[in-house]
């Protein structure tokens, strides 16, 4: 098959072996297959895809996006579709970014975490994929990216889920996605502090709005986790039922107008992602006034160095 990479074609001979999958160079990724290969001087991440086009959330988001560079979300080179052993299979060619996952930093190394950067970078990645008409839908550290230049990142592309189902919904494409953050916000926030009726959260709480709130609550248990560095972990259930307390008493009015703001109980359908520049100072004036650079030991629950 042939593919562009980088405005360049190429020859692609895919090596993978259906009959004898642990005598190749592919590595598995949930059910997709995966490896990594240099075209040229470019190196590219490869997906391979068994599921048809229907059943991929974000099929198509990646036609959408093919061939072009946005900020914190790694290029699709190209998304080929070919015939193996009868059965038609999708090569996703994408931008391979040098760097960790943050579940892997937070498990094996410090996370230097530049908060401006990273609230502006995963917003923007965020805000590129609302725009064409989708929302992230497995917001989890595995799918944030620390890149070596710095930047941070958004990745698993290819689950994306069209804006018209809703997070909560009881939708196919849901059915393995990571759901502690949303969870939380639906749950936490606005059942159980807000006073929200489920039925209502779960039938109109839409997937930017969501996805602008995990952001901002996994910020707020950022937070908590350093502030109770002895009696918390920041992925556990606990610390999760703990932060909408701990961030109504660093300030209650702030919190509270984030959340009711983004979805108001009188207004459910004029829902708006928090704005940008309403994370930004809230970041800045109630989460960490005094810092822009943190470095954390995850594992050994330190704060190494605060800038």
């Amino acid at each position: 098959m042939w593919v562009n990479i980088d405005n360049k074609r190429f020859e692609f001979h895919s090596d993978y072996d259906s009959f004898n999958k642990s005598n190749n160079s592919w590595r598995k990724q949930n059910v997709d297959a995966y490896k990594f290969q240099k075209f040229g001087a470019t190196n590219v991440f490869i997906k391979r895809m068994e599921s048809p086009s229907k059943y991929i959330s974000g099929f198509g988001f990646l036609q959408k996006v093919k061939g072009k560079k946005f900020h914190s979300l790694p290029m699709i080179y190209d998304l080929v579709e070919t015939r193996e052993n009868n059965q038609t299979v999708y090569y996703l060619f994408q931008e391979a970014i040098s760097g960790q996952t943050l579940e892997e930093v937070m498990k094996y190394k410090v996370f230097k975490l530049n908060i401006q950067r990273f609230l502006r970078d995963i917003y923007g990645g965020l805000e590129v994929i609302w725009k064409q008409g989708y929302w992230f839908s497995d917001f989890v550290e595995k799918n944030i990216f620390i890149g070596n230049n710095g930047w941070y990142y958004l990745i698993d592309l290819d689950s994306v889920v069209s804006l018209d189902i809703l997070p909560m919904e009881d939708h196919h494409f849901l059915g393995t996605i990571n759901r502690n953050y949303k969870n939380a916000i639906a749950s936490l926030w606005y059942k159980d502090t807000f006073g929200y009726p489920f039925p209502i959260v779960k039938e109109h709480l839409k997937g930017d709005t969501i996805n602008a709130l995990e952001l901002f609550i996994f910020m707020g248990q950022l937070r908590y986790f350093i502030d109770h560095l002895e009696s918390s972990e920041f992925l556990c259930a606990q610390s999760r039922k703990q932060v909408p307390k701990y961030l109504l008493v660093l300030n209650q009015l702030y919190t509270k107008n984030c959340f009711l703001s983004a979805f108001s109980f009188k207004a459910l359908h004029q829902q708006k992602p928090l704005q940008f520049k309403v994370l930004e100072n809230y970041n800045e004036t109630v989460l960490f006034p005094s810092h822009k650079t943190i470095w954390i030991d995850f594992k050994k629950k330190r704060i190494l160095i605060k800038q």
